[in-house]
């Protein structure tokens, strides 16, 4: 009798700590999925252009039905990380889809990521020859050296120096989001706005539906991952859950604010490759020079855990072939980077995940029925 008691003080206090929300632990995560998410695509104002300022108002629904089904998302993957305890990158998609449909995205979802690392790598390049004037293979050397670096000393380390990362860089974007648009021509805005679905710039999507299914399809293949192993390593469940959903809430504020400034200003950036680089010149040359590093350093924290993923699901992490299949991944990366231009080479590559990563969260919601049954 007395075991069984102390047997059921155990798991009573195991269950106390999986529940406890350690805040500092918490804002870690949100730090590191901002970070993680702030990206090429993010960052330079490409992906928030072809997503959705480029619908107009319609873009705003679109952003919202994004948050929510990402704060599901988010929250899904790193609870399942943190009970399951995945030892192998392949048994999330298992977990979801079952063992056929989830070895087929698993081996769908390396081949995407190593891509997105790709466009990450040509954002680079696109930024040091918009902002410094220099060769864009400077930029993409720079990143993919950077990043192969970076992904050498492991999850636990790349989780703190994105987490430190995280919170600078979402308040640098709402500064600038706020200032652009308070001295934009607020007057002519009704009018300016009401003229984009008929202007001719580069959409993700025929409609902002589809713009919408692609963006989460490919979030979550990016996600999926990395938050489930963020999640294996939580302190509790409940700083995991408050964390990846606080991280979700956080980018969504900046990007809200993005959205409305590039709407305002889309005369002068339908053409633009780095969108937020021309905002941030309009402010000042100095804000544009620090832009143009929080941009690179958006990149930087996109590009390690994209790196890191891919190597992750071909070695064990820290094993020398780990290390030898992360340099080789970053050389072939920088080299495919410099074959398209940015803005194209993201308008193909992410639509095209993007609709196959939505069947993904399909899969989620069916699971999560399943758990509720």
């Amino acid at each position: 009798m007395r075991s069984e008691n102390l047997n059921i003080r155990a798991a009573a206090g195991r269950a106390g700590a999986s529940e406890k929300l350690d805040i500092r632990a918490a804002a870690g995560i949100t730090g590191a999925y901002v970070a993680y998410m702030m990206g090429s695509g993010f960052s330079t104002g490409q992906e928030i252009l072809q997503y959705f300022a480029c619908y107009g108002m319609a873009g705003l629904f679109s952003i919202l039905l994004c948050m929510g089904l990402l704060i599901f998302a988010a929250v899904s993957f790193t609870r399942a990380g943190y009970r399951e305890k995945f030892q192998n990158p392949a048994d999330v998609y298992v977990y979801y889809c079952g063992k056929r449909l989830g070895r087929a995205y698993h081996y769908f979802t390396t081949v995407s990521i190593y891509l997105c690392f790709i466009v990450m790598v040509a954002a680079a390049g696109a930024a040091v020859e918009q902002h410094f004037g220099i060769s864009r293979i400077a930029g993409a050397l720079a990143i993919g050296a950077l990043a192969c670096a970076t992904v050498m000393l492991g999850l636990n380390s790349l989780v703190s120096i994105l987490g430190h990362i995280g919170p600078f860089m979402i308040l640098m974007v709402i500064l600038m989001g706020v200032i652009t648009i308070c001295r934009s021509n607020l007057t002519a805005a009704a009018e300016t706005i009401a003229r984009i679905p008929e202007m001719k710039l580069l959409r993700a999507s025929p409609s902002w539906v589809l713009a919408s299914v692609s963006y989460v399809g490919i979030s979550v293949v990016w996600l999926a991952s990395y938050l489930t192993s963020i999640g294996r390593r939580a302190k509790s469940i409940a700083s995991a859950s408050v964390g990846a959903a606080g991280g979700v809430i956080a980018f969504y504020i900046g990007m809200l604010l993005i959205y409305f400034a590039i709407m305002l200003n889309i005369d002068e950036l339908a053409g633009a490759q780095i969108p937020m680089l021309i905002l941030a010149g309009r402010i000042s040359p100095v804000t544009s020079g620090v832009f143009s590093i929080l941009i690179v350093t958006g990149i930087y924290t996109a590009s390690v855990p994209l790196l890191w993923q891919t190597a992750f699901r071909l070695a064990e992490e820290g094993s020398l072939r780990f290390k030898r299949i992360a340099v080789i991944l970053a050389a072939a990366g920088i080299a495919a980077s410099l074959l398209l231009p940015f803005n194209r080479l993201m308008n193909i590559v992410y639509v095209l995940i993007g609709y196959l990563g939505f069947l993904l969260l399909a899969c989620m919601v069916l699971k999560a029925a399943k758990i509720i049954k």
